[in-house]
């Protein structure tokens, strides 16, 4: 720390960072099928089931700001300055979800599904120049520029087993791939 300009805190300073978005992030909603042949002793066991869901799994609207970190190596004899940012970035993630169950004999269950992704992307940060190597960011003289940019939809199936003593004890594998999107940077 020299202790002039605007390097005079030693380490980071932070800010509190508020989030704003209230609302449901998981809905799903489940229908379980049951047996309904009078002639079937099982009459009435669930046999079917299907579920649907939607899930917020991102949803990130930021602005911040930083006004260069100052550093210094133990054996660097002068100090080094990382440009200034601003950054400005919205993302999110939702899935929408089907999925199906089906008993095929009891402490025996097999399912899969399938889920879409929506996903988003909005991002600029710039770097700025400083007036004088302590001074402030000057934002009238960007020195760097990078975006990200993108909307994408992605599809990940799933499989799984349950399985159980019929009592309360269970275990159950499951496979599920995951979705990919492509955005696009520039810098």
């Amino acid at each position: 720390v020299l202790n002039e300009g605007l390097d005079t805190v030693g380490g980071p300073q932070f800010a509190d960072s508020r989030g704003t978005h209230t609302g449901p992030t998981f809905l799903s909603v489940v229908l379980p099928f049951a047996r309904t042949d009078p002639a079937d002793p099982r009459v009435g066991q669930t046999r079917w089931v299907l579920a649907a869901q939607r899930h917020e799994l991102v949803r990130v609207d930021q602005q911040f700001q930083s006004t260069g970190v100052f550093q210094q190596a133990p054996g660097d004899l002068t100090s080094i300055r990382e440009k200034p940012q601003q950054a400005d970035r919205q993302l999110s993630i939702t899935s929408y979800g089907l999925s199906m169950a089906y008993a095929v004999r009891p402490g025996i269950a097999v399912g899969g599904g399938l889920a879409l992704y929506r996903f988003s992307i909005d991002s600029i940060f710039r770097r700025f120049d400083t007036i004088g190597f302590l001074g402030a960011p000057n934002p009238g003289n960007e020195q760097g520029r990078s975006t990200q940019t993108g909307d994408d939809t992605g599809v990940a199936p799933s499989l799984g087993l349950l399985f159980g003593t019929g009592g309360r004890t269970r275990a159950g594998v499951l496979y599920r791939h995951g979705p990919s999107f492509t955005f696009q940077t520039v810098e």
